[in-house]
């Protein structure tokens, strides 16, 4: 199947983290730095042990710039925790 080209599709899992994750999204800064959120992550499955996976799409969302993000490493995931 063909997928337009600003659908991206993902798939994060994690694991041993402080808590249940409440909220997960796409940052935008340098390496070692802390950006302003660009994407949220939806579909948040809590699983065993403190470990999460997080799968969809959010198409609605990915611009030429988000995706000029992604292929420049300017886009870092952070899951936020209860904890």
């Amino acid at each position: 199947a063909s997928h337009p080209l600003n659908d991206v599709w993902y798939a994060i899992l994690a694991d041993n983290l402080s808590g249940e994750v409440q909220a997960a999204h796409l940052h935008n800064a340098e390496l070692g730095m802390n950006g302003e959120v660009v994407v949220a992550l939806n579909n948040i499955e809590q699983g065993n042990d403190n470990g999460v996976r997080i799968e969809g799409s959010n198409a609605t969302e990915i611009t030429s710039e988000v995706g000029g993000l992604f292929v420049n490493d300017k886009l870092y995931v952070n899951m936020h925790t209860e904890a």
